[in-house]
């Protein structure tokens, strides 16, 4: 079993050859998931599935809100079009690579 050794009489995490820290492939750590081969595919895919959420629930209390005149509403829905345009031109040329 590979990994790391902690020690004992020294303080709390301290490291010392006695007792074997198992090695794990992958471990959540202050809510990203850190992988033994520092592959963030899982990780980036799962912060997009959260913004677009986000962007989805803002998007739908932006149209509801009677507030806003429509040119407003209209310019903020042609922004979103143009980046969501630029993202898919993107993607396309790192396939491309």
């Amino acid at each position: 079993m590979a990994g790391l050794c902690e020690g004992g009489n020294e303080p709390p995490g301290s490291l010392k050859a006695s007792k074997i820290i198992a090695q794990v492939k992958n471990f959540k750590y202050l809510g990203a998931e850190i992988t033994n081969n520092g592959e963030l595919n899982k990780e980036v895919n799962y912060q997009i599935v959260k913004a677009n959420t986000i962007s989805g629930y803002l998007n739908d209390t932006m149209w509801r809100n009677r507030y806003l005149r429509r040119e407003t509403k209209k310019k903020k829905k042609e922004k979103k079009k143009k980046k969501k345009e630029e993202e898919e031109e993107e993607e396309e040329e790192k396939k491309k690579r």
